[in-house]
């Protein structure tokens, strides 16, 4: 049975579990632990055994490492060195723990709402079963609770693609799901498809169509209901031979309007068959912003051109190659608009395109026309020589062709080991930036601070820790930022840094 006390009397027994040292530093008496952030709250959860029996502790702390509130439950008398670090989730609007023993394939599931309320304790699920993501395709996306996915079949006369919906059965159980309907789209038409928002009502997908007749991207809006087709709008204008590619979006729920963009290519550079990208030698990174109506019809299209500022030797083109990832598209205020770009660099034939630089952008409007403010790109020095290594297994910040199915995903999906954590503007509107890297040799992971010093830009470090602490990094707001690690078998550190 669960062992749940009285949580007043709880925090004063506890009291001595950790310490609160000087500035914002929290050392919980742990093992196994992890944090999670979830509904704007720090939780920190892990074992603690002694001879008698072993228990399961979850923290709930504000965001200056201050504890509000704890949990503790019994967890009989396995050793705490017995257990795998846990780890968590916030799917379907719950804090889920997972709770393993080393070579164990079951594991626990503690399941809270966002009370602070124990929802369900489950016991024994096999690693294979967990949430039952084996149904889903490698596209997934989650809307409350619902799920959708992007599954594909393959037989003699080509690919298939299709969209599927599920439901959740039920809150209390393994997440389990019903399959409630399935879209098939055209059969050997589709070369890609991306799921990029949904509601109650539609779902909207991005999809690449090679047919002859219908070549080109479209936005495909499917009924959320019964999974048949509302609309599909054509990026492409009448006769243009470019290649859309997706970026990010803004849908505006007052006007239920769609506000796309990304990168914009011609047939050269955009290579499907080879999966690959031809885009050395160019001096601009080409965008598209297409606002599309709530039937689906194209209001407006505009293309935007963002120079790329690269020293010629001998008077030949850049060999260089770019490519421009865009996140954090939003509205700021009436007809304006902002995103954040990060500016990635090929230098090996063009295979992997390494994290190099990032740019905050602002958009106004003026006579009913998307104006972008001006703006040179470039790589960022120290982030070029911190990152860029001769090693072929050093993968810090880069994005692959060759680890993709698709390559259009380079303009989307994150890299594999991402090393910008935070960019922002200082009070001088100079870009700074909090770095991670992985160090292969030395089996840690390094944190950064970038910024302006009073010079030159300067490259601080913040912490190195051993991978075998299971560091981790959460940004609790836009001042500060915390970094996590178990620094001994029974010692849980949480320490906050400002920036």
């Amino acid at each position: 049975m669960d062992s749940l006390k009285n949580r007043s009397v709880q925090l004063i027994l506890l009291i001595h579990c950790f310490t609160l040292a000087r500035g914002q530093k929290l050392e919980l008496n742990l093992m196994a632990a992890n944090s999670q952030i979830f509904s704007g709250v720090f939780y920190s959860f892990g074992i603690k055994s002694d001879t008698k029996e072993t228990q399961f502790y979850v923290y709930k702390l504000n965001l200056k490492l201050q504890v509000l509130d704890s949990l503790v439950f019994n967890y009989g008398k396995s050793m705490g060195e017995s257990f795998l670090q846990c780890s968590s989730d916030t799917l379907h609007g719950f804090l889920n723990v997972y709770v393993q023993q080393k070579e164990k394939n079951q594991l626990t599931v503690f399941r809270f709402n966002k009370n602070f309320e124990l929802q369900q304790r489950i016991e024994n699920i096999d690693i294979a079963r967990l949430n039952n993501s084996s149904t889903f395709g490698n596209e997934i996306y989650y809307s409350g609770k619902e799920v959708y996915s992007i599954k594909t079949q393959s037989d003699t006369s080509g690919i298939q693609f299709y969209l599927n919906k599920y439901t959740l059965k039920s809150e209390t159980k393994n997440f389990d799901y019903e399959f409630i309907w399935q879209f098939p789209f055209e059969r050997k038409n589709i070369q890609s498809a991306h799921i990029f928002y949904a509601t109650k009502q539609f779902v909207l997908i991005f999809v690449h169509v090679g047919s002859k007749e219908k070549t080109g991207q479209w936005i495909l809006k499917i009924n959320a209901q019964n999974g048949q087709l509302i609309r599909g709008s054509k990026l492409n204008d009448k006769g243009e031979d470019k290649v859309y590619l997706f970026g990010d979006f803004v849908f505006e729920s007052n006007s239920k309007t769609l506000l796309l963009m990304g990168e914009k290519l011609n047939l050269q550079q955009f290579q499907t068959k080879e999966n690959k990208l031809a885009v050395s030698g160019s001096s601009v990174i080409p965008l598209y912003i297409i606002r599309i109506d709530s039937i689906g019809d194209v209001l407006s299209r505009q293309d935007f051109k963002l120079p790329i500022a690269e020293t010629k030797t001998s008077g030949k083109k850049p060999a260089n190659a770019y490519l421009l990832q865009i996140h954090r598209f939003q509205k700021t205020a009436e007809g304006e608009y902002s995103f954040e770009s990060d500016l990635y660099k090929s230098v090996d034939k063009f295979v992997c395109y390494t994290y190099c630089n990032s740019f905050l952008f602002h958009i106004k409007t003026e006579d009913d026309k998307l104006q972008l403010e001006k703006k040179t790109l470039s790589t960022q020095p120290l982030i070029e020589s911190f990152l860029f290594s001769n090693d072929k297994l050093d993968m810090n910040g880069k994005l692959c062709a060759n680890s993709t199915s698709r390559i259009e995903q380079l303009f989307y999906e994150e890299a594999s080991f991402p090393v910008k954590l935070e960019f922002k503007p200082d009070s001088l509107a100079r870009p700074k930036w909090i770095l991670s890297k992985s160090n292969l040799h030395k089996a840690s992971i390094s944190y950064h601070i970038l910024k302006a010093g009073k010079i030159n830009y300067e490259l601080k470090s913040l912490e190195e820790i051993p991978k075998a602490n299971q560091p981790r990094y959460f940004r609790l707001n836009q001042e500060s930022s915390l970094i996590s690690n178990q620094i001994t078998i029974d010692r849980y550190l949480l320490k906050i840094f400002t920036w």
